[in-house]
């Protein structure tokens, strides 16, 4: 928290793939329960200073919120790091460089950045990795299956939970959100 009040801003410069960028930090609690994946993040949440500052990250976050993830930030404000890493959930992107869509990504920086981000949650052992879309989840596992607990886990035993879409039917994201609210992974059996 700044002195006046305001939020601290979580932009950071790092080095992806040898060049200067200027992007979001990530956040990691000191023993992650839960991490929060997406693809990249976008100018817009760069210079907001925070993690997924647009409409349709904003509802899936909150509809974490809503099923116990973490609880929804004050005043119904739009900053979720405080409030995700008070509940052990981290935040993380595969790729540091900001975009504003997934087609200005390459092949190349996806999977430079699938292999940074498989160390570093496998490094931490996060036991459950959540997807806010279907994109991460194809890069961590190579393929997506139906929002909700994936099949299959990661290479150190991770639980992946991909969202349902943003404008699916309410009651269907019910049924997918009960199962992350109630801790039921349709792995292992």
């Amino acid at each position: 928290m700044r002195a006046d009040g305001h939020p601290a801003t979580h932009r950071t410069t790092v080095r992806w793939m040898g060049e200067p960028v200027l992007t979001l930090e990530d956040v990691w609690p000191a023993r992650p329960r839960a991490v929060i994946v997406g693809l990249n993040s976008t100018p817009t949440s760069v210079a907001a200073g925070h993690h997924h500052q647009g409409r349709l990250a904003q509802r899936q976050l909150l509809r974490l919120a809503d099923a116990g993830l973490f609880r929804r930030p004050p005043s119904g404000g739009t900053f979720f790091e405080r409030v995700v890493l008070d509940a052990d959930v981290g935040l993380t992107d595969v790729v540091k460089r900001p975009t504003c869509a997934e087609k200005h990504l390459s092949p190349r920086e996806i999977e430079f950045g699938r292999q940074a981000v498989n160390a570093e949650l496998e490094a931490r052992r996060v036991p459950l990795v959540v997807c806010l879309f279907s994109r991460p989840v194809r890069v961590l596992l190579g393929s997506s299956g139906r929002p909700g607990f994936q099949p299959r886990t990661t290479s150190w035993g991770a639980c992946v939970f991909r969202m349902p879409g943003p404008f699916v039917p309410a009651d269907e994201v019910r049924d997918v959100m009960e199962d992350l609210s109630q801790g039921r992974p349709a792995v292992g059996g």
